[in-house]
């Protein structure tokens, strides 16, 4: 017995931009929808993030492909050029990787553990992922807390949601401004958005911000938790005019702030602003598929950054995680020797065929 029938396919930042990997993420609806129509003896495992989409696990059949399931309704043809596939050892080193945050846009994110804890959460409700998998997985975990216990990558908060927060902190500085005066949106109450809220209030009064989400309870419930001001989704524009300061955050199949949100037309709607809307915004769209409009981007009177822009921040924390690469490489590759003797053990004995 070995890991050669373990793979990975993929798209992630290395080889595409936050518009294209938008078209391949595969929201939690059309991944339940994956599950149910595999096959009884189906073993995958779907995980999606703002940098990457990516299927691991065991192909039961050629009418089951990986890279099929990743393109949806696109031709597989069309999209080898951006993708990738790994399988066996280099497929667990891989996600081995992911897991530890060596292979996210902002190195050490550990964002990402979560969203592999809830990945594979959703694979065994809605799925059927085998003994072996389930193994690799609580291995990738294991992994990724060995690094972040033994090492300085996770020294400092450098999480796209502490980064975008950052980027403002400079941004208004740079305008000779300050964060008293400034009211600040943010939409969208998921894991990133709830990060961000987080390090936004360690900078910001929390009555200058006002939360916005579709389930009104829950936006509710997290500005009675931190102090905020809360909207209705439907009051959106509302909002949105009135805000210096935009963070979106939503899971949305395509783009709900379009360049009207953003011009004097938002008044003919009986808006009353504290200042004119056509004052200057800055936005910052952490979702993918995105919830900014492209045309948006190029308006005058906004400053836009998206998560592929966000991630270009430097600082002496990341340099100190360079400096802790090796040693985390050294873990993961000891972690995968391992793996390999657990099985060779099981093998002798006779359990898991894979």
């Amino acid at each position: 017995m070995d890991l050669q029938n373990f793979q990975v396919v993929g798209i992630s930042f290395k080889k595409t931009d936050v518009s294209t990997r938008s078209a391949f993420s595969i929201a939690a609806e059309r991944a339940a929808e994956l599950y149910r129509r595999a096959p009884s003896e189906a073993d995958f495992v779907v995980l999606s993030t703002c940098n990457r989409t990516e299927i691991y696990g065991k192909p039961t059949s050629k009418y089951f492909d990986f890279l099929e399931m990743l393109a949806g309704d696109f031709d597989v043809k069309n999209i080898e050029k951006f993708t990738y596939k790994k399988r066996g050892i280099d497929a667990v080193r891989h996600l081995f990787l992911v897991t530890s945050g060596l292979d996210s846009q902002i190195l050490g994110d550990y964002e990402i553990v979560g969203q592999i804890k809830k990945s594979f959460a959703a694979a065994k409700l809605l799925g059927n992922p085998s003994g072996l998998t389930e193994r690799i997985f609580n291995a990738a975990l294991q992994v990724s807390k060995k690094i972040k216990n033994e090492t300085r990558l996770s020294d400092g908060s450098l999480s796209v949601a502490h980064a975008a927060v950052s980027l403002l902190k400079k941004d208004i500085k740079a305008g000779g401004d300050s964060f008293s005066n400034k009211k600040i949106a943010l939409i969208g109450l998921g894991n990133i958005g709830l990060l961000t809220l987080k390090n936004l209030l360690k900078v910001v009064d929390s009555q200058q911000v006002t939360l916005v989400n579709r389930t009104f309870d829950l936006a509710e419930n997290v500005a009675a938790e931190f102090g905020c001001c809360v909207a209705e989704f439907s009051d959106l524009e509302k909002i949105v005019a009135a805000s210096d300061v935009i963070f979106t955050a939503a899971t949305a199949p395509r783009p709900f702030l379009t360049p009207q949100y953003f011009s004097s037309e938002s008044v003919s709607h009986g808006v009353t602003l504290s200042h004119p809307v056509t004052c200057r915004k800055i936005v910052f769209d952490l979702a993918v598929p995105p919830n900014v409009a492209a045309d948006v981007r190029h308006l005058p009177n906004v400053r836009f950054y998206d998560v592929d822009s966000i991630s270009k921040l430097t600082d002496s924390t990341r340099a100190n995680r360079h400096a802790d690469l090796p040693k985390a490489i050294e873990i993961v590759d000891n972690q995968l020797v391992e793996l390999e003797n657990w099985l060779e053990r099981r093998k002798q004995i006779g359990l898991f065929s894979y």
